[in-house]
């Protein structure tokens, strides 16, 4: 299975252009063959980013879906007129929790992205905090968590809620490296034994750097 991970900040004027697009393009990407899940969330320690995460059962499906003529559309609408900042990882699930449905994990690409400061993603959860956390504080919500930010390996990391449901915490990790992710995920304490996935990054890009982008469009002017 392969996933996507947008993570996205908006202009401050056009933060509700997402989600309205997002719902717009909602029909179209459900009608596609190979689509597991995709859910929209909000970051919950940087404001005004979100992350749109979906989870494909091959790298077939998703690119049907990057070639769809509204998705384009879509795309470009973002870029031109709604983002400030994105970055994009795409990647093969390696391991997974709590795999949906009768879906299998069956690994087609070994290939790494050469962009960026790591080479996995690790998700934990959704976790919900009992009692509720009524912070955000960033080193905070990481120990209620069960995140180590002083971890080997950790490049980066966010915490996400569900646009539809808030308060379902899912952390979003980069690690330097397939045995970086793992040892944290052999070592790490996490409250109430949440899901665990582990993403190899085939591809990343951003805004303002496209050298692994599947579509030619120029950089953004920083």
């Amino acid at each position: 299975m392969f996933a996507v991970l947008f993570e996205a900040r908006a202009r401050p004027d056009r933060r509700d252009a997402y989600p309205e697009l997002a719902t717009l393009l909602d029909g179209d990407l459900r009608q596609n063959t190979g689509l597991v899940d995709h859910d929209l969330h909000r970051s919950v320690i940087r404001p005004g980013w979100t992350l749109s995460l979906s989870t494909w059962e091959d790298e077939k499906a998703l690119v049907r879906w990057r070639t769809h003529p509204n998705h384009q559309l879509a795309q470009a609408t973002g870029r031109n007129d709604i983002f400030v900042d994105y970055t994009v990882r795409t990647g093969e699930l390696t391991h997974d929790t709590g795999t949906p449905g009768s879906a299998k994990l069956r690994e087609q690409r070994f290939d790494e992205t050469a962009s960026g400061a790591g080479s996995t993603v690790v998700l934990v959860g959704p976790t919900t905090l009992h009692p509720p956390s009524t912070t955000y504080d960033a080193g905070e919500i990481a120990s209620h968590l069960g995140l180590d930010l002083e971890a080997d390996g950790l490049t980066s990391w966010d915490v996400y809620e569900p646009v539809d449901s808030p308060g379902a915490l899912l952390a979003r990790t980069v690690w330097r490296d397939q045995a970086a992710a793992a040892e944290f995920e052999s070592v790490a304490d996490l409250p109430g034994n949440p899901r665990i996935r582990r993403i190899r990054i085939v591809r990343y890009y951003s805004l303002y750097n496209r050298s692994e982008a599947p579509q030619y469009y120029p950089d953004h002017p920083t």
